[in-house]
């Protein structure tokens, strides 16, 4: 092979070499951030935190929200029968 040849070999697998290590590194980096992004999240919406945060608005009077069991036994009404459902 020529010198050339050798030289645009080097210089495409450095290249190469180069490309790799930078989508690597960047993969390594949204990784990490998708990590945090996620514990803040958690955190953030938490359950507990939810609920706190309902509560609280139900009992200073700026919201009032339905029950759940009513509201189950509304949709429960509103369905149609099933076939095993129908009295004989």
């Amino acid at each position: 092979m020529s010198t050339e040849m050798i030289t645009i070999h080097v210089y495409a697998a450095l290249g190469w070499l180069l490309v790799t290590a930078v989508l690597a590194a960047l993969w390594l980096a949204t990784g990490v951030l998708g990590v945090v992004t996620f514990k803040r999240l958690t955190r953030v919406y938490h359950l507990s935190v939810i609920g706190y945060w309902l509560n609280r608005l139900e009992r200073s009077g700026h919201r009032v929200f339905q029950k759940a069991e009513q509201e189950d036994i509304e949709k429960q009404a509103q369905r149609a029968k099933k076939a095993w459902e129908y009295e004989a």
